[in-house]
C-alpha cells in the first residue's frame, strides 16, 4: 500500500526551519504537528495512517508503521489509545497530534497530501474543532421564538450584503435609509411567520407558497400569498 520513502529531509513546515533531532539509533527525525486531525485509520495491527493539516494549512498524511527504524509497538499502542477514530474523532476535541517523522514520500497521496513516515508518537492534545458547540450552551429559547431568532441572525449576518446591494439599513437607522429598498423572496415560506419576523426588522419580504396564508402579518413590507 505504501512505498518506502527515500531518507530525505522534508521541507520545513513552519516559517522558521526546524532542526533535525538525532535518534538513539543514529537516524534523524523532525518534529511534526497536525493542528487538525481529520482522519485516523488502522490497517491491521502494525499500520496506521493519520491525515490532517499543519498550522500553515498544508494537507499531510503520517504513516505509523511498526517496524525497524520506524514506530515502536509501544508508540503504536499509545497512538491508538490517545487518538480517536471515526465518529468519535469528528465529534470530539482530541485532534492535535504531535509526532516525529524520519522520511518523506517522493510522491503525494491520492488526495494530494504530502506523506511522511513517522518514527515516534509524542502526544495528542485537545484542540476545539471548528464548528463544534460547547456542551455548556445555557438555557434554550422556546420553540415558538425560532422565527424571531432566525430572522435576527439573518439580518445580523447579511446586513452588509443587503446594505451594499439594496441600500438596506437597520431599523434604528431608518432615518438614513435611501430610496432603495431591500427585498427577500422566500420560496415555500409556509404560513409566513419567518417573513413577518423579517418584515418587523425592516426587510421587504415576498412569500411564494401554494398553500393559503394562515398567519396575519402586522408589519409593513411583507407580501404573503
Amino acid at each position: 500500500m505504501f512505498r518506502w520513502a527515500a531518507e530525505l529531509p522534508p521541507p520545513p513546515l513552519e516559517p522558521e526551519p526546524v532542526a533535525a533531532e538525532p535518534q538513539a539509533d543514529g537516524a534523524v527525525a523532525w518534529p511534526l504537528c497536525l493542528e487538525l486531525v481529520e482522519r485516523h485509520s488502522r490497517h491491521g495491527q502494525r499500520l496506521a495512517v493519520v491525515a490532517g493539516a499543519t498550522s500553515e494549512g498544508e494537507a499531510v498524511e503520517v504513516v505509523f508503521h511498526v517496524c525497524e527504524g520506524r514506530v515502536s509497538a509501544a508508540d503504536f499502542a499509545a497512538l491508538g489509545e490517545a487518538l480517536p477514530r471515526g465518529r468519535a474523532l469528528s465529534s470530539g476535541d482530541q485532534d492535535f497530534l504531535e509526532c516525529r517523522v524520519c522520511a518523506c514520500e517522493p510522491q503525494p497521496s491520492r488526495s494530494g497530501a504530502r506523506v511522511y513516515q513517522a518514527s515516534a508518537f509524542v502526544a495528542v492534545r485537545a484542540r476545539p474543532r471548528s464548528g463544534l458547540v460547547s456542551a455548556e450552551i445555557g438555557p434554550q429559547a422556546a420553540k415558538a421564538d425560532r422565527h424571531d431568532i432566525f430572522s435576527a441572525w439573518l439580518v445580523e449576518e447579511f446586513a452588509g450584503t443587503l446594505r451594499a446591494a439594496f441600500g438596506y439599513h437597520h431599523e434604528a437607522d431608518r432615518s438614513q435609509q435611501n430610496s432603495r429598498t431591500s427585498y427577500v423572496l422566500e420560496v415555500a415560506g409556509g404560513s409566513g411567520r419567518l417573513a413577518a419576523a423579517l418584515a418587523r426588522r425592516g426587510v421587504c419580504v415576498t412569500v411564494v407558497d401554494p398553500r393559503p396564508c394562515v398567519h396575519s402579518v402586522d408589519a409593513p413590507g411583507a407580501s404573503l400569498g
